[in-house]
């Protein structure tokens, strides 16, 4: 049985409810937007939830842009320009989470990796389910009052919707019933879904089954077609 559902351009929807997917949600909900999450686990939270170090922003005086970026190029798999932006925008980021969600970051800490002590956290003894779950409850409430957000967990999006090489919306399975859901797509399924860390995935966190498909579905869309050379 196949359900077809349409919205405006204004409803975006997010795949994955971990502290990533609930950023865009809040943000898109901030701008006057609506959002559909679907999350695949029995409740929202990820990966993210179960994070114990903390949160990384630039805030130290003896810490700077240059220590941020290295640190991150050092320990990541990413290009100098996404951790410019990253790093440049930590500060921002704090602002939003501090003034928006009422947090806390009451405790800094160095970790070894890092030149300067940057890794923000709560006095919560875990911090990922602090952060994570004051956005959860914020997309909770707006839900509870309007249709602007909606929460679909137990949600297994296996298909990506294209339309002339273009996402247009993604198709998602639910008690054994198949959901098409139609607008801009958002995929906040972890770095695990990479392609080329398929095996971390596979090996170590059993719910990642089809995150990774999708994300090679969307590098083929994006690209346009070409013909080998003679």
């Amino acid at each position: 049985e196949c359900h077809m559902a349409l919205f405006p351009a204004s409803h975006v929807v997010v795949v994955g409810g971990g502290f990533a997917g609930m950023v865009v949600a809040n943000q898109v909900l901030e701008r006057g937007g609506r959002i559909l999450v679907l999350e695949k686990a029995a409740f929202c939270g990820g990966n993210s939830a179960k994070a114990t170090a903390g949160i990384n922003f630039l805030k130290n005086q003896d810490d700077s842009e240059t220590h941020f970026r290295d640190d991150t190029l050092h320990a990541g798999q990413t290009n100098g320009e996404l951790a410019s932006l990253l790093c440049r925008n930590s500060s921002s980021d704090m602002n939003w989470l501090i003034d928006r969600f009422d947090l806390d970051f009451a405790v800094v800490s160095k970790l070894s990796c890092h030149a300067r002590a940057r890794t923000y956290r709560t006095k919560d003894s875990i911090p990922g389910m602090a952060l994570t779950y004051a956005l959860i409850q914020m997309v909770e409430k707006v839900a509870e009052v309007s249709d602007r957000a909606r929460l679909v967990t137990k949600a297994e999006v296996f298909q990506l919707l294209l339309r002339d090489g273009k996402v247009v919306g993604c198709e998602y399975k639910k008690s054994g019933r198949s959901s098409k859901e139609y607008g801009p797509v958002v995929l906040c399924t972890g770095w695990q879904s990479q392609p080329n860390l398929m095996w971390v995935s596979v090996k170590y966190i059993p719910c990642r089954t089809h995150e990774y498909l999708l994300v090679l579905m969307i590098s083929k869309a994006a690209q346009p077609k070409r013909q080998d050379a003679p």
